[in-house]
């Protein structure tokens, strides 16, 4: 009789082990899954990426408009100042502008000219030149990329002027010194590439897509 008891002591004892231990499963299945997350990376409007370079203008005469990051339209500017990535100058009738990009480029814009700074990383600088005229010259190692149209331009080295005419749906641009390549996909979307050196001109049609050295 005793040796029953036990029995069923054992296995009244066991069956609520297993009980608890089936419970206590299922309720860990239940539980949400999370999972640890880095701390996202901090993006500003506002603000460029915190490696990206500043540009600043050297000097500037006539009307001279800025329009920041955040804003929706441009704002006259009197004096010197900084520009960050995302930002654009834009040059009046008799608006002149010089920009350095530090260990990059030098920018004289001319009147009429407006000229966004697309990208500023110490990788890459890229701008976009709307209209007017711009002359680049080259101060450094790291490359400079100039859309206009449906035409970009990558300065080597050297010194070049860029000339957009909206009028013509063209994009002419000079080599001083050094050498610069012009690259477009024309009307059948093949693309060209063309290495333009000292004392040639690059002409591109955006009209008709296409690019010829005069």
């Amino acid at each position: 009789m005793k040796n029953i008891l036990l029995f069923l002591c054992s296995l009244f004892i066991g069956v609520i082990l297993l009980l608890g231990y089936k419970t206590l499963t299922l309720k860990r299945n239940n539980q949400p899954v999370t999972t640890s997350l880095s701390k996202p990376t901090q993006f500003s409007l506002e603000k460029a990426p915190r490696d990206s370079i500043r540009a600043g203008i050297l000097s500037l005469s006539g009307k001279v408009e800025w329009q920041s990051r955040t804003a929706g339209t441009p704002v006259s500017i009197t004096k010197p100042q900084s520009i960050q990535q995302g930002e654009i100058i834009t040059t009046g009738e008799n608006g002149k502008v010089v920009i350095k990009v530090p260990a990059v480029s030098l920018i004289s814009m001319s009147p009429k000219t407006k000229l966004n700074f697309i990208q500023t990383l110490p990788a890459d600088l890229v701008l976009e030149q709307d209209n007017g005229i711009s002359r680049y010259t080259k101060t450094g190692a790291v490359p400079v990329s100039i859309r206009s149209m449906d035409l970009l331009v990558t300065l080597i080295d050297g010194v070049s002027t860029l000339s957009v005419d909206m009028a013509d749906d063209s994009v002419s641009v000079t080599v001083e010194k050094g050498s610069l390549t012009a690259a477009y996909n024309d009307s059948q979307n093949t693309s060209n590439l063309t290495t333009v050196n000292a004392g040639d001109t690059f002409v591109f049609n955006d009209d008709t897509l296409e690019g010829s050295i005069q």
